[in-house]
């Protein structure tokens, strides 16, 4: 009998790096730096010098801040 291939399923990763998340929200790495000093902005965890999103908290954070704003004629 011929072993076959592992199919390795492909993971979505859960958490993201300062830089990650401030790509994908539009910000720069100091601001999320100044934002968590502040005690502002989506929660992180941080392990020793290591700061991670998670990216469902990162998602409901965005989702909580949006502005709608009614344009007056």
């Amino acid at each position: 009998m011929a072993k076959g291939k592992k199919q390795v399923k492909e993971v979505k990763p859960s958490y993201m790096t300062t830089r990650e998340v401030a790509a994908f929200l539009g910000l720069s790495a100091g601001t999320l730096c100044t934002w968590r000093y502040q005690g502002k902005g989506p929660s992180y965890y941080k392990v020793g010098n290591a700061v991670r999103y998670k990216i469902d908290d990162v998602e409901a954070w965005k989702n909580a801040n949006v502005k709608h704003v009614e344009l007056t004629n």
